[in-house]
């Protein structure tokens, strides 16, 4: 990809996996009123996160690192968000309580959440619930 978009290639390969994540979710975990997933949030919070995108690509090179970091990842999903300080040790060991439902499809988050910083680490990290072949997609209920 990079011969096609040089200057965004990163961005663009990021979209093209958002797009499959949020496709392959959807499968396994249809929208539902009043909650949110990782892949299917809130419109105004998927407006404010377009917005961002296009000044993230005039800022390309302050992401430079940590996109190159996630390439060859061989470690678990939390080991993974734990090295980039992505979770904290409580929200692992919220992780670790999670147990999946609907069918083996979903994990949800405890109690009614707003979207935040820690809903969103949770919805990420809540993806380690699943297992190869067979994911669960966290989600959220949320509250008024």
């Amino acid at each position: 990809m990079s011969r096609g978009f040089p200057k965004t290639h990163r961005f663009a390969r990021a979209r093209l996996v958002f797009e499959v994540a949020r496709s392959r979710s959807l499968e396994r975990f249809p929208a539902v009123p009043n909650c949110a997933t990782l892949w299917n949030l809130p419109a105004e919070l998927e407006d404010a996160f377009d917005e961002r995108w296009s000044r993230w690509l005039d800022e390309q090179s302050t992401w430079e690192d940590f996109v190159d970091g996630l390439d060859g990842i061989d470690k678990d999903l939390l080991a993974s968000l734990r090295e980039r300080e992505l979770l904290t040790p409580d929200q692992e060991a919220e992780v670790q309580k999670m147990r999946r439902a609907a069918e083996d499809r979903a994990v949800p988050l405890s109690g009614t959440r707003t979207i935040n910083n820690e809903t969103i680490s949770l919805l990420a990290a809540g993806f380690s619930r699943g297992e190869i072949g067979k994911p669960a997609v966290p989600y959220a209920r949320l509250g008024d």
